[in-house]
């Protein structure tokens, strides 16, 4: 699994990518696995990020997008991967 920015950096990324292009001519030669799929996967919707505390072990909303929240307590935490 990758995650890139949009849709169309990701197609031209596993369009020019030669490790994606021998591991799609193994599937489909049939050498890989007995099934499969291929996708791009868009977010219908993102919610917030819920972080614990390092300093009082609360959850903090983190909006989407954001990369840090303040807690009640003072403290702060960031955020993580969604993946």
């Amino acid at each position: 699994m990758t995650a890139w920015t949009g849709t169309q950096e990701a197609l031209a990324a596993v369009g020019r990518n030669r490790a994606h292009t021998e591991g799609m001519s193994r599937v489909l030669s049939g050498a890989m696995g007995s099934n499969g799929v291929t996708t791009v996967w868009v977010p219908y919707r993102i919610n917030d990020q819920l972080p614990r505390c390092a300093a009082c072990g609360r959850k903090v909303r983190l909006p989407a997008g954001a990369a840090t929240a303040d807690c009640a307590c003072g403290g702060s935490v960031a955020a993580t991967s969604y993946i």
